[in-house]
């Protein structure tokens, strides 16, 4: 069975303690959180802090995971003008999640929004990405923490598995199914391809409804939108932890937009059809109390497929 675990921010009452969190996870039958927002990790704390913070968690059998948000310098420049690309901060964070006893850090590469802004080009952001996770190699292969790229609204599996094997061995995969369907791909045909590179599996739903300029992604509870999850974990990683993980953007995939296809050349015109064979008639999005409910009642059922 797979490891189970959940998001921070997809608590019903967010933890503030290290204590509350183990009290929290454990009423949950949970034993990973993935700490999205970071928590801790990122707040300038005592090295012994983290330690004692790590501690808590390795003493009550809670595994953590750290979100440390994008990595993409040629996009979001840092702030600090003696680290403009963010080297030596996204290496002291990952310093610092070793002493919280971090299993792994996640990153994405930018949004949407990036991806198309024509100011700085696509693929020289992936650069600048595969540059930056590429540095984190050395010291995450010393401390025994992967750095988990996340399939996320603006990047194809194809992108994601070539910037992770561009990077290093150290890069695995964070495989969001619900972000796969805003990129018009059949989460099945991406988990085959990207295959053992999967570290982390994201459970969520959503249905793909048509709009003026395409479709757009409306969330659904589990088993109500059109990720059929238990095909899709026989063709994961059985020892992929499941993390239930509620997205909150209604996000647009304007397939009708001049140059938006033209501009993602791994697109496949079966899978899109695919796609547009189950969209079903626009509704709103699912209240998250609801999705939650339901999220959390099927998890443990879900973790035993393989």
């Amino acid at each position: 069975m797979r490891p189970l675990g959940i998001a921070l921010r997809d608590f019903a009452v967010v933890p503030g303690t290290p204590n509350e969190l183990v009290t929290a996870a454990t009423e949950l039958g949970v034993t990973v959180v993935h700490l999205n927002p970071a928590r801790w990790v990122g707040e300038r704390l005592d090295p012994a802090e983290l330690e004692q913070v790590g501690r808590i968690f390795a003493a009550a059998g809670l595994q953590v995971t750290v979100d440390l948000g994008a990595v993409n310098p040629a996009y979001w420049r840092s702030p600090d003008p003696l680290d403009p690309d963010g080297t030596t901060a996204r290496r002291r964070l990952l310093r610092e999640a070793a002493l919280l006893g971090a299993e792994s850090v996640h990153v994405r590469v930018g949004s949407p929004e990036s991806r198309d802004d024509p100011a700085v080009p696509w693929a020289e952001q992936l650069d600048g990405a595969r540059r930056a996770l590429a540095d984190l190699g050395p010291l995450s292969l010393e401390l025994g923490i992967p750095v988990v790229l996340k399939t996320h609204e603006e990047m194809s599996s194809h992108e994601a598995l070539a910037l992770a094997e561009a990077a290093g061995e150290h890069v695995r995969i964070g495989f969001s199914a619900v972000n796969l369907l805003v990129c018009l791909e059949n989460p099945i045909a991406a988990a085959e391809r990207l295959g053992d590179r999967v570290h982390t599996v994201f459970l969520d739903d959503a249905a793909l409804s048509w709009s003026p300029e395409g479709m757009v992604r409306r969330m659904r509870p589990v088993g109500a939108g059109i990720v059929d999850w238990p095909a899709l974990l026989t063709a994961l990683p059985a020892d992929a932890p499941l993390v239930f993980d509620m997205h909150r953007a209604e996000l647009d995939a304007p397939c009708y937009r001049p140059g938006w296809v033209a501009a993602r050349p791994t697109l496949a015109a079966a899978e899109i059809l695919a796609l547009a064979a189950v969209a079903p008639p626009d509704a709103p999005t699912t209240v998250l109390d609801e999705r939650r409910d339901t999220g959390l009642a099927m998890l443990p059922a879900l973790a035993a497929v393989h």
